[in-house]
C-alpha cells in the first residue's frame, strides 16, 4: 500500500475505536500519530482515561479500530487476505486490552473462535463490526479530521476536534 493509503488505515483504525467508546459513553482522550518509520508511515494511538464505564464499550472499543481499517480496506476495493492479516497483526495490542478486560470482569483469558460467548475475539468483532458499519459515516468523517491533521504535521488530535456524536451512536 501507498504510504497515503497506509495513512488512511491508521486514521480509520483510530477513528473505529473513538466511535466505539462513544457509542458506550466512554471519555477519551487525544489520538496520537507515532511518525513515520522505515516500514511505513508509522501507527497511532488512542488514549483511553481509566474510567468506570461498560466493560463491553472498552472491550468492543479494542476491537473495533482493526474492524474499522478492514472495512475501510473493503469500501476501497484494497482488502486482501495479506491486508486483512496485517491489519490483524498490527493490533495486538487491541487484544491484549481487551485480554485484560475479559480475565478482570470474567476471570478467564480472552477466547479466540471458541465460542460465541462474550469472551471470545469473534464475539467482540462481531459487536464492533455492528458499530462500526451502523457508525460508518461518523468513522469516515473521524478518520478525515485524523488525516488532514497528520498530514498537515499535528501529532496529537484532541477529542474535541473529532466532533464525536455520542448521541448518534447510541
Amino acid at each position: 500500500m501507498t504510504h497515503e493509503q497506509q495513512l488512511h488505515g491508521s486514521a480509520h483504525h483510530e477513528a473505529g475505536h473513538a466511535v466505539a467508546y462513544a457509542h458506550h459513553g466512554l471519555t477519551i482522550g487525544p489520538i496520537t500519530f507515532h511518525g513515520h518509520g522505515p516500514q511505513g508511515p508509522g501507527r497511532a494511538s488512542l488514549h483511553l482515561p481509566q474510567s468506570s464505564g461498560p466493560w463491553e464499550g472498552y472491550a468492543i472499543g479494542a476491537a473495533a479500530g482493526h474492524r474499522a481499517e478492514i472495512e475501510w480496506m473493503r469500501r476501497t476495493g484494497l482488502l486482501t487476505p495479506t491486508r486483512e492479516w496485517a491489519a490483524e497483526m498490527h493490533s495486538d495490542g487491541d487484544r491484549v486490552a481487551a485480554d485484560e478486560v475479559i480475565r478482570q470482569c470474567f476471570g478467564t483469558p480472552l477466547t479466540f473462535g471458541q465460542s460465541l460467548e462474550p469472551s471470545d475475539w469473534m464475539w467482540l468483532c462481531a459487536r464492533a463490526d455492528e458499530i462500526v458499519v451502523t457508525q460508518w459515516e461518523q468513522v469516515a468523517r473521524v478518520a478525515s479530521v485524523l488525516v488532514d491533521a497528520w498530514s498537515s504535521g499535528q501529532v496529537s488530535v484532541a477529542p474535541e476536534a473529532l466532533l464525536l456524536d455520542s448521541e448518534g451512536c447510541s
